[in-house]
């Protein structure tokens, strides 16, 4: 009978832990584990790099990758490489140039659904991770781990495997390494570019090709973006609104300028008496 009541307590007490551990955040960008925390696991596997929890050898697998940078699902097409399938199979839509989900705001379409809910941030103003130090606030979190890493060095646990770079998050390692791998090269001046579509905008900048031209006032870029964002001009939409008194703007970056006003950020200092202001223009 003793026997029975002690394992219904270890029982009661196993269930009351694993609900406390229920609510945990997990990461999402597209090299990342995205793994849903369930009620009756515990998250035992630990990466020893980072101390990342995982509830199975699997996730825990696939996250050492981040820090091996073993990559096992390779492109039929321009052989580039991945850690997870679902990256693979959203980065072959690069080729086919299929923008499936598309901003009901703006009209900016995106190939991954996770991309758009970043974007749509913008407009909403939402920026959900905060610096703990200096309270500066971000909309992604791995913009979150690459400011708090400049507050200390030993959250750069992300380090490069040919030469001594570290990095606070898994990201800007990647970006790092497109000068190793030279996938994307320029045969003119050996600049190395994280993407087919990337090299194919800087050798426009090279050669001043433009062949994307607006159809409403016949001014033409080099960047299918850059037309986007000029037709707003022609366009009364002003999907960028402010969070704080609702001013609305065309332009992103506009928007961005305008939020100082309220926050009194005063990023641009002058170099020779320290004075600080809000627009580069006051430091010229």
């Amino acid at each position: 009978m003793q026997y029975m009541l002690a394992r219904v307590l270890v029982f009661m007490l196993y269930c009351a832990f694993a609900a406390s551990s229920a609510q945990i955040e997990t990461g999402a960008d597209s090299d990342d584990i995205a793994e849903l925390a369930h009620y009756d696991k515990q998250r035992r596997y630990v990466c020893t790099v980072c101390d990342k929890r995982f509830t199975s050898t699997k996730y825990l697998d696939i996250h050492r990758r981040l820090h091996s940078g073993e990559r096992p699902f390779q492109c039929s097409v321009c052989d580039k490489r991945f850690i997870q399938r679902q990256a693979l199979d959203s980065h072959r839509r690069v080729h086919t140039a299929e923008r499936t989900y598309c901003c009901s705001l703006c009209d900016k379409r995106f190939r991954r659904r996770p991309s758009l809910k970043r974007h749509q941030q913008v407009h909403t103003g939402d920026k959900p991770f905060q610096c703990s130090v200096c309270d500066k606030r971000f909309v992604r979190k791995c913009g979150l781990v690459a400011h708090v890493s400049r507050h200390t060095a030993k959250e750069r646990v992300f380090s490069c495997a040919q030469c001594e770079a570290r990095f606070a998050c898994y990201g800007s390692l990647y970006r790092h390494m497109v000068i190793h791998r030279g996938t994307h090269k320029c045969s003119e001046c050996g600049r190395c570019c994280g993407s087919g579509s990337e090299l194919d905008a800087h050798r426009r900048s090279r050669s001043g090709e433009k062949p994307f031209e607006c159809t409403v006032c016949g001014k033409r870029f080099r960047l299918s973006n850059s037309l986007a964002v000029h037709s707003r001009n022609h366009s009364t939409k002003r999907p960028f609104k402010c969070h704080v008194c609702d001013k609305a703007f065309k332009q992103y970056a506009h928007l961005n300028t305008h939020v100082r006003m309220h926050t009194g950020e005063r990023p641009y200092k002058c170099r020779i008496c320290n004075k600080a202001f809000s627009w580069s223009s006051g430091v010229t």
